[in-house]
């Protein structure tokens, strides 16, 4: 067996030296199997090319974008695996029409992100930002008290959540603790699902005006652009918070500014934007209720070491001539080209 079945990794993780930003332990996985490759991919821009994914077997990418262009004639490339649940950097009809099989990696974001979601319900009810300011200003315990608003305690508070998929359910499953009243806005989600979490499940307009932290979980597709909007977010009390660890353009960005600027709200974790890096100009900036992170608050050693071992397992099963585990696009299993790559894998490499 002389063929190398190839894995490669986009480089938009690298520092300027050249090495992995996060843990590297799951490359133990290919260690010592002489029939796989596993390198870098070089490529130069952010929409990836022909020629970037040309040599490849399978595809482990972040941030970069593959589009209907990238797939064009890509008759070796099997799979792409996507770090994390977004995809929406990646064109699935594109994958279709290619016959690219296209997964992600929920089992390694879940706890992750569920906890990043809990530590902007937490920050926001403490005012931490507010506090920590002034004490860099020398402030006393007793000049703080005039100057910061008493915290929120979130003990009978509400917890809504748009969208109650695997990250949503390991909120409210690490909420259980602080004894709030759990409510979900998900149309595709059953009530008896979430039953055993003690979560009801509610309609948009019931969870923005009931909910005392209203954290967007959900997707971004095309349903999801905008679903909160101006009529949404005038809904919400002026005692309630905003998180967003989602996705930027799922919240109408003009309208959340207004609503913070005229304190209709009373603040927001945002850890998403509708432009990404955000523009330092960009009013939510400015405003102290706004606490605000670049994309990266789920970005543990947890959840990049987990995430890695999603990828690079799924990378494996390819390798077996299996289906990998989270097919975002399920159609792709009748696929005659698909199924006939994959029956060559299994006649080269076998269990290995």
């Amino acid at each position: 067996m002389n063929e190398i079945f190839n894995i490669g990794h986009t480089s938009d993780d690298l520092d300027s030296e050249g090495n992995l930003t996060f843990p590297t332990d799951w490359l133990e996985l290919v260690e010592g199997k002489r029939h796989i490759n596993w390198e870098f991919t070089k490529e130069t821009q952010e929409i990836l090319t022909p020629s970037d994914i040309a040599d490849l077997d399978v595809l482990q990418m972040g941030g970069r974008v593959v589009d209907s262009s990238t797939l064009e004639n890509s008759e070796r490339l099997t799979l792409i695996v996507r770090h994390g649940v977004g995809y929406d950097n990646v064109d699935v009809d594109a994958c279709n029409k290619a016959g690219v099989i296209l997964s992600i990696t929920p089992d390694g974001v879940r706890r992750p992100m569920a906890t990043a979601c809990l530590t902007f319900v937490l920050t926001l009810a403490h005012q931490l930002p507010q506090k920590e300011r002034l004490v860099r200003r020398g402030e006393s315990r007793e000049s703080s008290h005039e100057q910061v608003e008493i915290g929120t305690g979130v003990t009978g508070k509400t917890l809504g959540l748009i969208g109650c998929g695997n990250i949503g359910k390991e909120v409210f499953k690490l909420a259980q603790p602080f004894d709030m009243k759990l409510i979900t806005y998900d149309p595709y989600v059953k009530q008896e699902e979430i039953d055993y979490l003690g979560v009801k499940k509610v309609d948009l307009p019931t969870l923005m005006s009931s909910a005392d932290f209203v954290c967007v979980c959900t997707l971004l597709n095309k349903d999801t652009v905008g679903l909160v909007g101006k009529n949404e977010l005038a809904l919400m009390k002026d005692s309630a918070f905003l998180i967003n660890i989602s996705r930027g353009p799922i919240v109408d960005e003009d309208a959340l500014i207004s609503v913070l600027t005229n304190k209709t709200i009373k603040g927001a974790g945002l850890d998403v934007f509708r432009e990404e890096p955000v523009d330092i100009n960009n009013p939510l900036l400015k405003l102290d209720n706004v606490i605000a992170t670049p994309h990266t608050l789920g970005g543990t050693d947890e959840l990049h070491t987990e995430c890695g071992y999603s990828t690079m397992r799924a990378a494996l099963a390819v390798c077996k001539g299996e289906f990998p585990d989270f097919i975002v696009n399920k159609q792709i299993i009748e696929d005659s080209r698909v199924i006939t790559k994959l029956k060559r894998y299994k006649n080269l490499y076998g269990d290995f």
